[in-house]
Protein backbone atom coordinates (compact mmCIF):
# COMPACT_ATOMS: atom_id res chain seq x y z
CA UNK A 1 0.00 0.00 0.00
CA UNK A 2 2.79 2.25 0.88
CA UNK A 3 4.86 1.80 -2.27
CA UNK A 4 1.72 2.39 -4.47
CA UNK A 5 1.17 5.95 -2.44
CA UNK A 6 4.75 6.56 -3.19
CA UNK A 7 4.58 5.42 -6.79
CA UNK A 8 2.10 7.97 -6.98
CA UNK A 9 3.89 10.62 -5.32
CA UNK A 10 6.97 10.78 -7.47
CA UNK A 11 4.55 11.18 -10.47
CA UNK A 12 3.37 14.60 -11.12
CA UNK A 13 1.15 12.85 -14.50
CA UNK A 14 -0.77 10.45 -11.94
CA UNK A 15 -1.24 13.01 -9.35
CA UNK A 16 -2.95 15.18 -11.85
CA UNK A 17 -4.74 12.44 -13.78
CA UNK A 18 -6.59 11.46 -10.24
CA UNK A 19 -8.60 14.05 -10.65
CA UNK A 20 -12.32 12.37 -11.76
CA UNK A 21 -14.50 15.87 -12.02
CA UNK A 22 -12.35 18.09 -14.66
CA UNK A 23 -8.75 17.45 -16.19
CA UNK A 24 -5.61 19.69 -14.93
CA UNK A 25 -2.49 20.37 -16.02
CA UNK A 26 0.44 18.50 -14.72
CA UNK A 27 1.98 20.89 -12.60
CA UNK A 28 -1.79 21.35 -10.53
CA UNK A 29 -2.29 18.31 -7.98
CA UNK A 30 -1.04 20.07 -4.86
CA UNK A 31 -4.57 18.83 -3.13
CA UNK A 32 -3.92 15.05 -3.87
CA UNK A 33 -0.38 15.27 -3.22
CA UNK A 34 -1.47 16.59 0.35
CA UNK A 35 -4.50 14.23 0.75
CA UNK A 36 -1.29 10.96 -0.28
CA UNK A 37 0.92 12.34 2.16
CA UNK A 38 -1.82 12.59 4.85
CA UNK A 39 -2.36 8.84 3.57
CA UNK A 40 0.74 7.90 3.85
CA UNK A 41 1.65 9.14 7.20
CA UNK A 42 -1.62 7.58 8.58
CA UNK A 43 -0.42 4.43 7.06
CA UNK A 44 3.11 4.46 9.09
CA UNK A 45 1.10 5.11 12.05
CA UNK A 46 -1.10 2.20 11.70
CA UNK A 47 1.94 0.18 11.00
CA UNK A 48 3.73 1.38 13.99
CA UNK A 49 0.99 0.72 16.01
CA UNK A 50 0.50 -3.18 14.63
CA UNK A 51 4.17 -3.62 15.24
CA UNK A 52 3.66 -2.22 18.80
CA UNK A 53 0.74 -4.63 19.77
CA UNK A 54 2.71 -8.03 17.76
CA UNK A 55 5.24 -7.25 20.49
CA UNK A 56 3.51 -6.91 23.17
CA UNK A 57 1.14 -9.90 22.55
CA UNK A 58 4.83 -11.72 22.13
CA UNK A 59 5.92 -10.82 25.27
CA UNK A 60 2.75 -11.62 27.13
CA UNK A 61 3.27 -15.18 25.16
CA UNK A 62 6.73 -15.51 26.90
CA UNK A 63 5.34 -15.21 30.41
CA UNK A 64 2.35 -17.33 29.81
CA UNK A 65 4.49 -19.96 28.74
CA UNK A 66 7.13 -19.25 31.64
CA UNK A 67 4.17 -19.17 34.29
CA UNK A 68 2.90 -22.88 32.39
CA UNK A 69 5.97 -24.26 32.49
CA UNK A 70 7.12 -23.45 36.14
CA UNK A 71 3.75 -24.95 37.27
CA UNK A 72 4.52 -27.91 35.55
CA UNK A 73 7.72 -28.50 37.36
CA UNK A 74 6.38 -27.12 40.37
CA UNK A 75 3.66 -30.43 40.06
CA UNK A 76 6.53 -33.02 38.98
CA UNK A 77 8.42 -31.85 42.41
CA UNK A 78 5.64 -32.06 44.19
CA UNK A 79 4.59 -35.46 43.06
CA UNK A 80 7.98 -36.79 43.19
CA UNK A 81 8.03 -36.29 47.04
CA UNK A 82 5.33 -37.73 48.00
Amino acid sequence: MEEAINSFLESDFEMSNLYLSEKRDISEHEEVELLLEGYRLDLQEIQLSNRTMLAQVLEVDLSITAAFDSSAKYKVLSQEQT
